[in-house]
């Protein structure tokens, strides 16, 4: 067998070899990569922890930067109604406003003027010595006086006299008397019958007269004392004579044993107007006794100046010293945020005149005194006619009466005409609020300690070509918007009314001063406040012409706050967002009025008489005192001076201008305020479908009751109105027909675009932005206090635009969200011309200064 011999070895592998080996070197590659990938080191590990957080802050640092836009957002967001709930809101108000139209009756006016001038007219005479010759005096004149009467009525009146002369007692004759009858030849003969002797003593036998008076047979609803007397009543606490002319001094002594207090308590009962004729000053006690025991009934019951007693009668009245007083306070001198008192208007007439030795004079004073008090008779028929209509009032928004303050604040006047007839029930019944004593603190934060949301209702006044044209021919016209407001107020009142308390307040954006007026008990609703509201932007539409037109003639007055121009405050209507069912009570928001609260004419007929016929007392006076002096050399008189008008006969002037600007279809009176600033006017209308829910317009017998008792002043003339009270006998009413247009660029008047403030002033475009508004110079630096930089809610880079907080506010506006070159729809800025830029420093970004107003 043959042995095999071995091959020799080599070096180089195999290939199968090669490829196993490759295979191993793959393997432990592999097993290392995956080792180094799902078994880390930890250095790895705490490099990928670390890029872990980061991510996590970064994500949070993006949370809290959007945490933040939307808080920011949320603070540049304004509540406000969408177009489509506002215009749901309007169309809610129109369809309650139509019904209660129709479910209120027509106001039972007709007839109104006639039982007001109906008068009881007594004569309380002394005829005594020296008093002869104004019993010929009124012997001569007395069928003048009713003939007057009766044309100063439109011969509607139903005129009787009656006469009571009297002496003293021991006299044989102590006292005479006629009673009431329309025949003027009795009259005279009773006149001419009267003689004057007796007298005894200085003091007379007045109480005893009176009680005589008061045993006529009064009838008529006007009821007038008119006394003519140079003596005293007896009685220490009736004069200031020396005790020797007194054979009576001793109060009661008299044989009647009639005491003052009681017979003019009886007086009062009768609702007896009285008017004391003043010869001399020896009846000044006397008017001022009876004048205290009068002033709860005749709260503007005023004596003349000449009086000793003057001084003490106006100090007794500011501060409440007299028996019967109202308990209405304020805690400030602002005696302005609530209307005047009721009673002062449908109270009765006691008045304190000059006649002196002027016995013509004895005409005119007789006519107007009768004037005056039909007109406050005028004030009570009409509330009793007001208290028979169905009332739509319901319980709503008031305020609880607490514990009441400091009794001898001052009080609060207000003349609350729907409750005209039992005002001084219900403050009866209501027990007084607590006053805030604090002094007005409008710088300090917090002091405004009560913040709340209200539906906003206001009209919409913008001086235009037309505008009065078009609010005479329908209400429609009278626009209404609405927004949501946010309104900072003192909790606790500053003044209480009959019916009302009258609250500080003003917006979050603004520094203008406001008031709020909430009711005590049952309030007005939106359709009442809305009817009210439509009533102050006629009377802005009004004002707007008769402000150009009246400054326009007063050559002396030019500028836009001279005494010829007037104004009447906005009013807001505050629906609280809690309770907005129908029927639900509103709250008042309008501009605080601060100073002296004036009433220049009412709703009846009843004018103030200050600052009227300044000039024709003062050439009376002149007269009498040539007469007296007729060995002196006298210089021939001067021309008298025009007299200027004061805001007084601006008010009158204005009412007048009312009927004539309207032809006669419509009279804007019940004028009120502080100085030309007036508020709560009332209109009288000649379509009775007009205004109809409000409580003071009485219609045509409105327009009777207003010419009655008014006398064309200067500006009357100046402004060339034609109608007068003759043509109401006469007939037919003529009017001025040429009315100029409006031009604003010749100084016409505007309004503040501020809805909230709406004055009204001459055109002036240094405050004015695009494209046509106006701001007064309250407002005005407003505008740039509140801009700030919003957020533009386009997509995109974020970015911002500088918007007015103030002006979206006064429009009641929601403030855009876009800005300008994002603007696409509503809720946007617009990128049309409208945007707010007053000729101020632009902003630094280029854009506006201001927003734009929403389209």
């Amino acid at each position: 067998m043959m042995e095999k011999t071995p091959l020799p070895q080599s070096d180089t592998p195999s290939p199968r070899a090669s490829r196993r080996l490759s295979l191993r070197e793959s393997v432990f590659s592999l097993r290392e990569s995956l080792a180094s990938t799902f078994l880390p080191t930890s250095e790895a590990a705490a490099a990928s922890q670390a890029r872990t957080h980061e991510r996590l802050r970064a994500a949070e640092e993006r949370a809290r930067e959007m945490e933040q836009l939307v808080e920011r957002l949320k603070r540049e967001a304004v509540a406000g109604p969408s177009a489509t709930e506002a215009q749901l809101r309007i169309l809610q108000l129109q369809y309650d406003s139509v019904r209660a139209n129709s479910q209120t009756g027509p106001r039972p006016s007709a007839g109104l003027f006639k039982m007001s001038c109906a008068t009881d007219l007594l004569f309380l005479l002394d005829a005594t010595n020296s008093m002869r010759s104004y019993i010929d005096s009124a012997k001569e004149q007395i069928c003048s006086i009713v003939t007057d009467i009766n044309r100063s009525f439109f011969q509607e009146a139903d005129v009787r006299v009656a006469i009571v002369a009297y002496r003293d007692h021991g006299d044989k004759k102590p006292r005479e008397t006629l009673d009431f009858t329309t025949d003027t030849d009795a009259m005279f003969r009773f006149l001419n019958g009267v003689r004057a002797t007796g007298g005894g003593d200085a003091a007379e036998d007045v109480l005893g007269a009176l009680d005589a008076a008061m045993h006529t047979s009064w009838q008529q609803a006007t009821r007038c004392v008119m006394h003519i007397t140079d003596a005293p009543p007896h009685g220490r606490t009736l004069h200031d004579m020396e005790d020797r002319h007194d054979n009576y001094l001793v109060p009661s002594s008299e044989p009647h044993k009639l005491q003052h207090e009681d017979v003019i308590g009886r007086m009062v009962a009768l609702k007896l107007n009285y008017v004391l004729m003043r010869i001399n000053s020896h009846t000044d006690k006397m008017a001022f006794v009876f004048l205290q025991n009068y002033l709860a009934a005749a709260p503007d019951a005023k004596l003349l100046k000449t009086n000793k007693f003057y001084h003490d009668a106006v100090l007794l009245k500011a501060n409440k010293l007299y028996v019967g007083a109202p308990t209405l306070k304020t805690a400030s001198s602002t005696a302005t945020t609530v209307k005047s008192t009721t009673s002062a208007q449908g109270g009765l007439h006691f008045n304190e005149v000059a006649l002196g030795t002027q016995y013509s004079a004895m005409r005119h004073l007789v006519v107007s005194s009768v004037m005056a008090s039909a007109s406050r008779t005028a004030v009570r028929l009409s509330a009793a006619s007001t208290a028979a209509r169905s009332s739509r009032m319901s319980s709503g928004y008031t305020i609880k009466p607490s514990v009441s303050a400091d009794p001898s604040l001052d009080a609060v006047r207000e003349d609350d005409d729907e409750d005209e007839g039992d005002t001084d029930i219900k403050s009866a019944k209501l027990p007084p609020t607590q006053i805030d004593t604090i002094p007005p603190q409008w710088d300090v934060a917090g002091w405004l300690d009560t913040a709340e949301q209200f539906q906003a209702f206001s009209t919409d006044v913008t001086a235009a070509p037309g505008l009065l044209d078009r609010m005479l021919a329908s209400d429609d016209h009278i626009r209404i918007s609405t927004t949501e407001l946010t309104v900072l107020r003192r909790q606790q009142p500053f003044a209480e009314g009959a019916l009302r308390v009258a609250m500080y307040a003003r917006t979050p954006e603004s520094s203008n001063r406001l008031v709020v007026k909430a009711f005590k008990t049952d309030g007005k609703t939106l359709v009442d406040m809305a009817e009210e509201m439509r009533v102050q932007a006629l009377c802005k539409a009004f004002v707007l012409e008769f402000n150009a037109l009246a400054v326009g003639v007063d050559a002396d007055n030019r500028s836009s706050s001279s005494s010829t121009s007037i104004d009447f405050t906005v009013v807001t209507c505050l629906q609280p967002k809690s309770a907005t069912a129908a029927g639900t009570a509103c709250l008042a928001l309008e501009p605080l009025l601060e100073g002296t609260f004036v009433k220049y004419n009412s709703n009846c007929g009843g004018v103030s008489s200050d600052g009227i016929d300044t000039n024709a007392s003062k050439s009376s006076k002149t007269d009498t005192t040539k007469s007296t002096n007729l060995t002196k050399s006298v210089k021939p008189a001067k021309t008298p001076k025009t007299p200027k008008p004061n805001h007084n006969t601006t008010a009158q002037a204005f009412s007048h201008f009312t009927f004539e600007r309207s032809q006669g279809r419509f009279l804007i009176c019940d004028l009120q305020g502080v100085g030309g600033v007036l508020t709560d006017p009332a209109v009288h209308t000649r379509d009775h479908t007009r205004f109809r829910l409000t409580d003071t317009n009485l219609n045509e017998e409105g327009f009777k009751l207003f010419f009655a008792t008014h006398k064309c002043n200067i500006l009357c003339e100046r402004l060339r109105l034609q109608s007068s009270a003759d043509m109401f006998i006469t007939g037919p009413f003529v009017f001025r027909q040429d009315w100029p247009a409006a031009d604003h660029q010749t100084g016409w008047s505007v309004c503040c675009a501020n809805k909230l403030c709406g004055r009204i002033f001459r055109a002036d475009d240094t405050r004015k932005t695009a494209p046509a508004f106006y701001w007064c110079t309250t407002c005005w630096p407003q505008l740039a206090a509140t801009t700030q930089q919003v957020l533009c809610l386009a997509p995109g880079p974020q970015h911002g635009f500088a918007v007015s907080r103030f002006f979206y506010e006064s429009q009641g506006q929601i403030r855009p969200r876009l800005c300008r070159e994002h603007a696409v729809g509503p809720g946007s800025m617009p990128s049309d011309a409208t945007v707010f830029s007053p000729p101020i420093t632009p902003h630094r970004s280029g854009r506006s200064f201001f927003g734009a107003r929403r389209s």
